[in-house]
């Protein structure tokens, strides 16, 4: 069993099942463990004293079968309804733990994620959410049952004979004691084994994601040697574990062995040298310290479990009481008729984690509602930060970004995010069809809007192509599709969503510069009036924009205007612009 704020509640919530375990339980103790000893000693009894002959045997031996057959029919009920409650509970509270666990990671912010990689959080839902489903399953069982069934028998013994009793306890306070002082150790080596599986389960993860860089660059070899490395290291944390947990089952088995020799020994001279108890009492104290068994051996595996559960419940804590640093003000502006207009007034971020470093420096810009924008400017400029600023997956300071001239951090982060169709760099798209990724932002989709934005999006004839067509299921991170049908069908996906604002994020740089060409002019006219803007590494991308930001080293807003006047103007601009137009005629003069 375990304990903390965030399990405390399905006691109560599932409290009918334990009742039903509970009962079961007891039952299956009293029915399964404690009435046959005495029906047997009863009989041992009756034939040591002489009671029982050739004549009568039947009328006392057929009733006390019939009692044991009884027994063995209500154990077997019972057996199975203890399982049912106790199981039920373990489940339920896995299942409710993962929706809790995925509900409140789906609130937290970038920073969070920045932070904990995808392979150690899966550990958490699977490892550390089993050890804890465990705890309420058969941590809850064999508490109880030990407890019924030490409580149950010792009374028993106390009843038959008080002083072979006494003998018994003394190994069994020793298991106890050794039992308590194992737990923080086991807790601890539990921890270490869950951490280090958490960095295999990252590893492997990163490495099939990057199967295809591995196989590029030849460096199967290398990532083998250095997955051993790191399977090598868990296994060190298991053994250690496992180590301990051994010896200590070792040393509750020696006990117990122990506490055989005592009885044995004590029901001998009580019987042989004092007189003052039966051959039936003897065999009655045997079979009832058989039955003892078990609980010794549950109370070392209620404290393994227990420890694996404690372990396991702190690291799941981490998520349950995870905040997102993205906190809506008290009274939200309410978002209204918005028209797109964006303004950055003197803008300075640093990223949480490296606050001493700027990446966006005194940021000042006005996007009129409609324009239609360009951002360009050197490798570590910070142009995906300047957009992720306007998404709100980081806090910025009062009064530094407006949208329709209302401070972005008086919305609310759900409605900012619903005014913004974005297209990230990475382009990731689900394992499910085509229509369903373009349709993601609805619950149902509709297969004419699909297309529409298909074709706006250039990707629509790819996809009349494919067997399936908009039912193809795409491979796992869309890996069944080519890069710039990757990019196409999520500027698909962001323009079903029909947005207020529309984000792309160098996302065309897979595409040749005609399909490229073809996009742009779609765009235009599929959103007059409505705001776009554009990151992109060509200028040709982005020449024919109402305006064009260009971003320096430092991210520092170098110039803010037209193609025509940035070439005029801005060096950065100018020295971009001639670069690339000198690698293309280059290019052509190669061929």
């Amino acid at each position: 069993m375990v304990f903390g704020k965030n399990v405390n509640r399905y006691y109560l919530k599932y409290w009918y099942f334990i009742a039903i375990g509970v009962v079961s339980l007891l039952i299956v103790d009293i029915f399964g463990s404690v009435l046959p000893p005495l029906i047997a000693s009863d009989i041992v009894d009756h034939i040591d004293k002489g009671l029982i002959s050739i004549d009568n045997y039947k009328d006392y031996l057929i009733p006390q079968a019939l009692k044991l057959l009884g027994c063995a029919l209500v154990s077997f009920v019972s057996r199975f309804l203890w399982r049912f409650g106790f199981m039920s509970i373990g489940h339920r509270v896995a299942r409710d733990l993962r929706h809790r666990m995925f509900k409140n990671s789906l609130t937290l912010s970038q920073t969070f994620y920045n932070d904990n990689k995808v392979g150690g959080l899966m550990s958490y839902y699977i490892n550390d959410v089993q050890a804890v489903e465990e705890s309420f399953a058969w941590g809850i069982m064999e508490t109880f049952d030990s407890l019924f069934l030490t409580s149950i028998i010792l009374f028993e013994m106390f009843s038959a004979s008080w002083q072979i009793t006494l003998f018994c306890l003394i190994p069994l306070v020793l298991i106890l004691v050794i039992a308590l002082s194992s737990d923080i150790v086991l807790e601890r080596r539990y921890k270490v084994r869950q951490d280090n599986f958490e960095k295999l389960s990252d590893f492997t993860q990163e490495s099939f994601s990057g199967i295809r860089v591995i196989k590029a660059f030849v460096r199967e070899r290398k990532e083998y040697e250095a997955f051993m490395v790191r399977n090598k290291e868990n296994e060190e944390a298991n053994m250690r574990y496992l180590r301990f947990d051994i010896l200590f089952m070792n040393f509750i088995e020696l006990f117990i062995w122990g506490a055989y020799f005592a009885i044995i020994f004590a029901g001998a001279y009580f019987n042989l040298v004092r007189g003052e108890i039966t051959i039936a009492v003897l065999i009655l104290f045997v079979k009832y310290f058989d039955t003892l068994i078990w609980p010794m051996f549950a109370i070392s595996e209620i404290i393994n479990i227990r420890s694996r559960g404690k372990a396991s419940l702190v690291r799941i804590d981490e998520i349950l009481n995870a905040k997102s640093d993205l906190i809506d003000t008290c009274d939200p502006v309410p978002l209204g008729d918005i028209k797109g207009a964006i303004k950055f007034d003197h803008l300075t971020f640093c990223y949480p984690s490296k606050k001493d470093i700027k990446a966006l420096d005194d940021v000042s810009f006005e996007i009129k509602p409609g324009e239609f924008v360009g951002i360009i400017g050197r490798t570590g400029s910070s142009k995906t930060t300047l957009v992720n600023l306007l998404l709100r997956l980081y806090n910025v300071g009062e009064n530094q970004i407006f949208i329709d001239d209302v401070d972005i951090m008086k919305y609310s982060v759900k409605d900012v995010r619903s005014l913004i169709g974005y297209v990230p760099q990475d382009n990731f798209l689900y394992s499910s069809t085509i229509e369903s990724n373009i349709a993601f932002s609805s619950k149902k989709s509709d297969i004419n809007q699909v297309i529409k934005n298909a074709k706006i999006a250039g990707v629509h004839k790819d996809i009349s192509e494919f067997k399936e067509g908009y039912s193809t299921i795409l491979g796992e991170r869309g890996v069944s599709v080519s890069g710039g049908q990757k990019q196409r069908i999520s500027i698909a996906r962001a323009l079903y969503k029909d947005p207020k604002i529309l984000i792309l994020d160098d996302s065309l740089s897979a595409v040749d510069t005609k399909t490229e060409s073809e996009i742009l002019q779609y765009l235009k006219e599929e959103r007059k009036g409505r705001t776009t803007i554009l990151i992109a590494h060509r200028v040709s991308s982005i020449k024919d924009a109402d305006k064009i930001l260009v971003l320096d080293s430092g991210g520092k807003l170098s110039g803010f205007d037209n193609h025509e006047n940035l070439l005029k103007n801005n060096t950065i601009y100018k020295s971009i612009y001639n670069l690339q137009k000198l690698e293309e005629e280059g290019g052509v003069e190669h061929v």
